[in-house]
């Protein structure tokens, strides 16, 4: 196969209601010198034929077929198969508009940059609701010393996790071997803070090329995961390597991990009551005393960042100023409400803490 310009690699699984717009999306950019990769992570619908199909359509397309993992151990058989010059990701029920690979293919050239990020528009399809994430212009950092400030400034706008709304380039990956960890949650940040150590500049595009689709249904990202505790704690040491590249302020960076614990914390126990969750009550109360309640570390962070929003309110009052038992209890009404009759649930939460 002839070299070719961006490598778009596509993690497969269960998706047969979705994967057609996605593909077509793809197909029909307006960039036509592109190596499509589609990684199917043992589908058990019809996902893996519709793969094929359209490899029938388009000869840039590339169809692989493996044994069911998790989306960053499915994203690194991309990595390892792509021969591209640059490389993109695109999940498999979300689509994106056709200008988006040309847009940023001449961004990275243009600019020389190292790394390309665009705009998100995040789309609740139960709620028909859309949330734009984008910067205000297009725009190129050359100087090192200001990355963590332009970290900051897309992760305020959600924009830095994501590896979907970015252009990659692919000698980077292959001289650091840069690959994602194969843990949930949190592989797509670990692997964005790896890159960005290693490079020294980066261009924004305003628009809002990547339509990310959250439906009603259970993802990777939002599903219960035994490791999550595990990856909290990878994921906190890589910012400490991370911050130190950058010379952040100590105090600074044990606040800010402080209250990242604390929002990693509350995401572990709502995984407990998510649809997928195998955990029995009896094993869940077992959690909440061990890992919470007799969590010395979690108490003195909690101590050291108050309160934010609904969820943590709701997190702090329940496990800190009740027991176990009510905590469960309390936690699976919320979400039977959420699952059952998301209306109602949305003005409980208001009138709860208006």
């Amino acid at each position: 196969m002839e070299k070719k310009m961006i490598s778009i690699i596509v993690p497969v699984y269960n998706v047969e209601k979705y994967l057609p717009a996605c593909l077509d999306s793809i197909c029909h950019q307006t960039l036509k010198e592109l190596e499509i990769i589609l990684v199917d992570d043992g589908s058990t619908d019809n996902s893996g034929r519709i793969a094929e199909q359209y490899a029938l359509q388009d000869k840039r397309i590339r169809v692989v077929h493996q044994r069911n993992g998790n989306p960053g151990a499915t994203r690194n058989v991309g990595l390892e198969l792509a021969t591209g010059e640059y490389i993109g990701f695109v999940d498999s029920d979300d689509w994106i508009e056709p200008e988006m690979y040309k847009k940023m293919y001449d961004s990275m050239v243009s600019n020389g940059s190292e790394l390309v990020v665009c705009g998100v528009s995040v789309e609740y399809t139960h709620e028909k609701r859309y949330i734009q994430q984008q910067v205000e212009k297009d725009y190129t950092e050359y100087e090192p010393e200001h990355l963590l400030d332009l970290f900051f400034s897309l992760k305020k706008r959600n924009l830095f996790a994501y590896p979907v709304n970015k252009l990659y380039r692919t000698s980077i990956l292959r001289k650091y071997q840069l690959q994602f960890p194969d843990i949930l949650p949190y592989e797509d940040l670990i692997f964005n803070l790896n890159y960005y150590m290693k490079i020294e500049s980066v261009s924004l595009v305003e628009d809002m090329f990547y339509h990310y689709l959250r439906r009603d249904e259970i993802s990777a990202a939002g599903a219960y995961s035994p490791s999550h505790l595990y990856a909290c704690s990878m994921a906190e040491s890589t910012f400490r390597q991370f911050f130190s590249v950058y010379k952040w302020n100590d105090i600074e960076m044990e606040s800010y991990l402080c209250s990242r614990r604390v929002t990693d914390y509350l995401a572990y126990a709502s995984g407990f009551y998510k649809k997928n969750c195998p955990l029995t009550r009896n094993e869940r109360i077992d959690l909440l005393k061990k890992d919470f309640l007799k969590n010395p570390t979690l108490k003195r962070d909690i101590l050291l960042a108050p309160p934010t929003g609904f969820y943590q309110k709701m997190f702090y009052f329940f496990l800190f100023s009740t027991t176990p038992l009510i905590t469960d209890s309390y936690y699976r009404f919320l979400f039977y409400m959420r699952y059952r009759f998301d209306g109602v649930y949305r003005k409980f939460r208001q009138i709860l803490f208006a």
